[in-house]
């Protein structure tokens, strides 16, 4: 990306762009209405600041603003905090009042699928039931597969270099819903 900071510290290059897109709920229309350059250090107090003035002049012309969407970037988290929400293992706040009614936090799906999908590949998952997961069992499957030239392939749609991707490769989604696909 290039340019400054429009949002936060002018003096910065900026690195990251908050998009507020506009998405009918029962319709097939959506439209961008505001948009600024910021950077990871942009305090999430600012962008609660010009998301609420969006929310404001959105809802000033009749539109009923039910939902925020966002991916789960430190950025987004920061602003998730900045209006009263959190989810942690104990603490789960996924709305906030304003203009006399809620607005709920919806995470991206796509991209949380990403994250449960590289976490696996790095770390183990523990279940509340104690079980735990592992993506490596999934690589292990995937290598025996292959390994046995098996005529019958449960893992046939996965490729060798989704289990170790670099960090660009990491931020695709499509490898993450094959990954979890059968």
């Amino acid at each position: 990306m290039y340019g400054n900071v429009t949002l936060g510290d002018s003096k910065q290059t900026a690195s990251k762009l908050l998009l507020v897109l506009v998405r009918s709920w029962h319709g097939d229309w959506k439209q961008i209405v505001a948009a600024h350059l910021t950077t990871i250090t942009t305090e999430g107090d600012i962008m609660k600041q010009f998301i609420l003035h969006c929310v404001d002049l959105i809802e000033s012309i009749g539109l009923s603003v039910v939902a925020l969407s966002s991916d789960g970037g430190n950025n987004n988290i920061n602003l998730w905090k900045s209006l009263g929400c959190c989810v942690t293992r104990t603490d789960r706040r996924y709305k906030f009042f304003h203009n006399n009614h809620d607005i709920y936090l919806i995470v991206d799906v796509c991209h949380v699928l990403k994250n449960l999908k590289n976490t696996m590949m790095k770390n183990s998952i523990v279940l509340p039931s104690m079980e735990v997961v592992r993506g490596k069992w999934v690589e292990d499957l995937w290598l025996w597969e292959k390994s046995t030239r098996s005529k019958v392939r449960k893992l046939y749609h996965l490729k060798q270099k989704e289990f170790h991707p670099n960090g660009y490769e990491k931020m695709k989604v499509g490898p993450a819903v094959r990954f979890f696909s059968d």
